[in-house]
């Protein structure tokens, strides 16, 4: 089953320890990349996501370094190996499968439902309701200077 949100991603990684929860208070300003360069650029079991739970100025934490190593790209694919992703698109875009050809009985074409179905979720839906708009602000509420700007 997909995740729902980044949170449920966040969670799995914590159960299978491939994530450090970072608590002290760091600077979005080039901290954030140089720890997690040094993280990434480790060998062995030292190499995991990041999750800093105090940036400073944000009242958001920060994840890095989830898709790090091919596990945990997998992890988050919900495949064993990533060659997988490759096979169930070959298979869904075969056109010999989706259309058996002449000949084929009703059950042959009941059987193709399922993969029909599949197709069907990779196209993009349009919502009225997202829940990237559960807070929108307008007019006086917009305060620009507010927003920390990262400089380089």
């Amino acid at each position: 089953m997909p995740y729902e949100n980044i949170r449920d991603f966040i969670a799995i990684l914590e159960q299978r320890s491939e994530l450090v929860r970072i608590k002290a208070e760091v600077d979005a300003v080039l901290e954030i990349a140089e720890i997690t360069d040094r993280v990434s650029k480790e060998k062995g079991t030292a190499n995991k996501a990041l999750l800093f739970e105090r940036v400073r100025n944000s009242r958001f934490p920060v994840l890095t370094n989830a898709f790090g190593t091919m596990q945990r790209m997998c992890l988050a694919l919900e495949v064993t190996k990533l060659d997988d992703i490759g096979q169930r698109i070959r298979d869904i875009v075969d056109p010999t499968n989706l259309f058996p050809g002449p000949g084929v009985g009703i059950m042959d074409k009941l059987q193709m439902l399922p993969k029909l179905a599949e197709l069907s979720n990779y196209f993009p839906k349009t919502v009225k309701k997202a829940p990237c708009q559960d807070v929108v602000l307008t007019g006086e509420q917009v305060d620009l200077a507010t927003i920390p700007v990262l400089q380089c």
